[in-house]
């Protein structure tokens, strides 16, 4: 995969990639390197980017994927257009204050609600420690967002 040099410089401390000849195309952020005291690890980042998608540019939720790990946030398509779009956009509504600071807020309500109910359902009936719960709840939030 090789680096897209302009949209490197418009996006960056992301990351672009494009693997031409698979038609694969993804953006990147080690964690670390971008509001960390904010969002901590690539799952934050992805909750952030779905919520973004759902009540900004719903036109994309189709294209865009994500498979971030725990220091490093991925988004990725084969539509290269949309992939980049999302970059452009995404990147300069983290920068907005207000617009970052929305979508963080919709993304923790979202959350705290869906944990709420997870642990009521999944601590009442089972013996499962804390660290269990966040990793399960963790695996369903994802999913839900992603749907």
């Amino acid at each position: 995969m090789k680096k897209v040099r302009s949209i490197y410089q418009a996006i960056k401390p992301f990351n672009f990639y494009e693997n031409t000849a698979n038609e694969y195309y993804c953006m990147t952020l080690y964690t670390g390197n971008y509001k960390f005291e904010i969002m901590e690890n690539g799952s934050n980042w992805t909750a952030l980017a779905i919520v973004f998608l759902k009540e900004i540019m719903p036109e994309l939720l189709d294209d865009i994927e994500f498979d971030s790990e725990f220091n490093m946030f991925c988004a990725y398509s084969s539509n290269r257009e949309a992939l980049i779009e999302f970059a452009l956009n995404f990147k300069k509504n983290c920068e907005y204050e207000e617009v970052f600071n929305f979508l963080v807020n919709k993304t923790q309500l979202v959350y705290m609600d869906e944990m709420t109910s997870f642990m009521i359902e999944k601590m009442g009936r089972e013996n499962i420690n804390y660290g269990e719960f966040k990793n399960l709840y963790a695996e369903k939030y994802m999913a839900r967002l992603a749907k």
